[in-house]
């Protein structure tokens, strides 16, 4: 009885931190790709104006790159919830360690190459282009460098 309360919560527990951290990356996906590109790249970035104001404009490989990096994120946090899950389900091997060593090796393979392969498909396809960030959706932080691009200011001002 102790031993399965035990096993209970060590489940719980897992499947609990693992869906937490699921949930906070799928919650904000497309805000999480656009701040990884202020945070995680070195690139500067060319301001303009337009009818929606000022903006910065996110080259696409900034965009995929930071994509790819949310989208692991997610699939990591899936691959954990899933194997916590399946551990409940687990019963006596009758093979030898060994061998559920080599099967699990090469699934884990096999679960990262489609992964990987998945990730940057979504990613090229969802920010094929580049795109207007506007300066009203995102405070700058203290260092952060946008350049303003000479043709790009209004008529009207001065």
């Amino acid at each position: 009885m102790c031993a399965t309360i035990i096993a209970v919560l060590s489940y719980a527990f897992q499947l609990a931190g693992a869906l937490l951290l699921l949930l906070w990356c799928i919650g904000k996906c497309d805000a999480n790709v656009v701040k990884g590109c202020f945070d995680n790249h070195a690139s500067s970035y060319v301001g303009g104006f337009d009818e929606g104001g000022p903006f910065t404009m996110i080259p696409e490989e900034d965009l995929q790159q930071s994509a790819q990096n949310v989208y692991r994120n997610i699939a990591t946090f899936a691959n954990l919830a899933i194997g916590y899950a399946l551990t409940i389900f687990m019963t006596d091997i009758c093979i030898s360690p060994w061998c559920v060593l080599i099967y699990v090796a090469i699934v884990v393979v096999l679960i990262l190459a489609v992964e990987h392969f998945s990730i940057n498909l979504i990613a090229s396809k969802k920010y094929s282009s580049d795109r207007k960030r506007y300066d009203n959706e995102h405070k700058p932080k203290k260092g952060d460098l946008k350049l303003e691009a000479a043709d790009s200011s209004p008529k009207d001002k001065p």
